[in-house]
């Protein structure tokens, strides 16, 4: 036995409604994109209220204690493991960020990296001399410099010591 049918006249089903052309749908690229520009947009400003010149974090008045390097001297050569001898123009302490004097705090350009010195790395020698153990270094010709930064980790140009350049021996 077959259903019934009926004599009225049926509707094709209507076709599906298309997407509104005014609220495209959001792919995972999408997403991303947007949150990275999120992103970029909260670390410049970030930035802009944390930043400030590149002179920032210095003792009042603008004044960084001098920097200089007594050893190795310039056009020396070395071996790979250089004990930097400087003297500073006010004594170092050991602080939470770091060896140095107020808010400042000590870094070297030694060869192709910049470095911070350890507790351990700096032994003081009296009058504001000290010796700073390198981290091995490559041959050829490097260049040495002192300067400080503060909290923010960014150079500061007063009180960097002049650069020394010397020519690291290769290990055999």
């Amino acid at each position: 036995m077959q259903p019934p049918t009926s004599s009225a006249p049926t509707a094709a089903p209507a076709p599906a409604a298309p997407a509104c052309p005014l609220k495209p749908q959001r792919t995972l690229s999408d997403w991303l994109l947007g949150l990275l520009g999120l992103a970029m947009i909260l670390l410049a400003v970030a930035v802009a209220l944390v930043g400030g010149d590149a002179d920032a974090g210095q003792r009042p008045g603008g004044s960084a204690p001098a920097l200089r390097i007594l050893e190795p001297a310039a056009g020396a050569a070395v071996g790979e493991r250089v004990a930097l001898v400087f003297t500073a123009g006010d004594e170092l302490r050991l602080h939470a960020g770091g060896w140095g004097v107020d808010s400042l705090h000590l870094h070297a350009v030694a060869g192709p990296g910049e470095f911070m010195p350890s507790p351990r790395d700096l032994q003081p020698l009296g009058e504001r001399r000290y010796r700073w153990a390198l981290p091995a270094l490559p041959p050829g010709e490097q260049t040495l410099q002192l300067y400080w930064s503060g909290p923010d980790h960014r150079r500061l140009s007063a009180g960097s010591s002049a650069p020394v350049q010397v020519h690291v021996r290769a290990q055999r």
